[in-house]
Parts: C-alpha cells; structure tokens; sequence
C-alpha cells in the first residue's frame, strides 16, 4: 500500500496491477507444492485451514497488461487480478495431487520452525527452494479488492485452475498415468466469495 501510495503521487498515470498468486508453466506456485512430494509430505501452516488462495492464470495477467497499456481509460487506474474461484490452501494442494495421482500427506509445521528450515534454503549459494518470504506468502490469504476493477473489466475472461492445471502438473504425474484424463481428478473445492 505503502508503495502504491508512493507511485500515485509521482506518477498519477501509472496502471497499477495487483495479481493474487499467479500460476502456469513451469510456475513457482503449483510445482512447488508438487515437488513437495520428495520430502515425504506437504507442510502446511495450520495445515492450510486458515489460508485462502485465488490463483489467477499467467496468460490472464500478459493479456491484462496488454489490455490496460492499450486502453486509455486505464490511466490512473489500478486493478485487481484474481481467478475466478477462491480455495482454502488444503484443498487446493489436495487436489493439485489428485492431478497428479500422487499421495498427498498434510502435516501442520508451525510458522516459526517453517521459518527455521527456509534458513537452511536460504543459505544455499544457488537459488533457494525455499525461503521465509515464500513460506509467508503462500499462507497468506489472497485480499478481494471488490471496489476495484478487475480481468473483466480488461476484456478477460478468468481462466480457473481446474482448466489449466493439467497443463502445469502433468510432468509430476507417474508413467502409467501419464495420459489419464483430468476429469478423472475430483474438482477442489471451492470457498466462498
């Protein structure tokens, strides 16, 4: 906010562009939590019983930032883009491996011993895995900004996890199940808006 503020006053112009928890190939949000598995479980914070995610696609927030450069009514604007659905964090990740046809195994880890095996990532001389920033982010739960306009607003109709996911997390998917059928995944539940 603090930012933002900062921005209107030098730039009262600017397009401001607020996206939840971005998501697509080869992302930092949904392999993630996939490539949890080789650790032998998913940690979550409450076990993600407190979080609320409203993932909105990549291709969304590109044509977004298209659509808002070539509007002129966009000037002095800012926008908040969020997928169409809102999930709590477990159920989220539940489904994110029944995409995958693994096992999901929640375990709750509180925030300050999350924060104490980031460190360990931190220190790694390459780019961490994880680190206490993204610990806190990914528990955090996704604001709804109901005043401010969003995707539609843009021309853009919002693409849900469930229509893009395959195409994210198929590579976690063992051999066998390689060509399986996403309706064959239980869609995740939602939360309410």
């Amino acid at each position: 906010a603090v930012g933002e503020k900062e921005v209107r006053e030098e730039f009262p112009d600017a397009i401001i562009l607020k996206p939840s928890e971005m998501f697509g190939r080869e992302d930092r949000f949904l392999n993630h939590y996939a490539n949890m598995r080789w650790f032998g479980g998913v940690p979550l914070i409450s076990l993600g019983k407190r979080t609320v995610k409203q993932p909105v696609y990549v291709v969304d927030v590109a044509k977004a930032i298209i659509n808002a450069i070539q509007d002129p009514n966009a000037k002095g604007k800012t926008y908040a883009l969020a997928g169409p659905k809102r999930y709590l964090l477990y159920d989220m990740v539940e489904y994110i491996y029944a995409v995958c046809f693994r096992t999901f195994l929640p375990y709750p880890l509180p925030r300050p011993l999350y924060h104490l095996v980031a460190r360990f990532f931190e220190i790694s001389p390459f780019e961490p895995w994880l680190t206490r920033d993204k610990v806190d982010r990914f528990h955090t739960t996704d604001m709804t900004f109901s005043d401010l306009p969003g995707l539609e607003d843009l021309g853009i109709q919002p693409t849900s996890l469930e229509q893009k996911a395959i195409e994210v997390l198929r590579r976690h998917r063992r051999y066998r199940w390689l060509d399986a059928e996403l309706e064959e995944a239980k869609p995740a539940k939602t939360y309410p808006m």
